[in-house]
């Protein structure tokens, strides 16, 4: 298997572990926020204007996070993003393919 190869399937690797990472971060913020609303709808009963309004603005942020996760997928590719550029995944591979580091005599 060539090289390029490999630093192609370990960004891969690394993008798919930081998305999933961010998935469960996403995840638990979006369940505190559902408590809170949840919580703050036993007090208050919100208006159908307000309930609307909340919605299309999570839409947005949805839709906005969505936008930015693509610029940021573009910048991946285009090694704009030091975490994801080939020297850096190269030198990661390279850290971790040398096990022992020989002595000095």
């Amino acid at each position: 298997m060539s090289i390029q190869k490999e630093l192609r399937k370990a960004r891969s690797t690394l993008v798919q572990k930081d998305l999933v990472a961010f998935g469960w971060l996403a995840s638990i913020f979006i369940i505190l926020d559902l408590i809170l609303v949840i919580y703050l709808e036993s007090f208050f009963y919100f208006s159908k204007e307000i309930k609307l309004m909340s919605a299309f603005i999570t839409l947005g942020f949805f839709g906005f996070i969505i936008v930015l996760g693509a610029v940021y997928y573009l910048f991946i590719h285009n090694n704009k993003i030091h975490r994801y550029s080939w020297s850096h995944i190269a030198q990661l591979l390279g850290d971790k393919g040398i096990q022992e580091k020989p002595d000095r005599i």
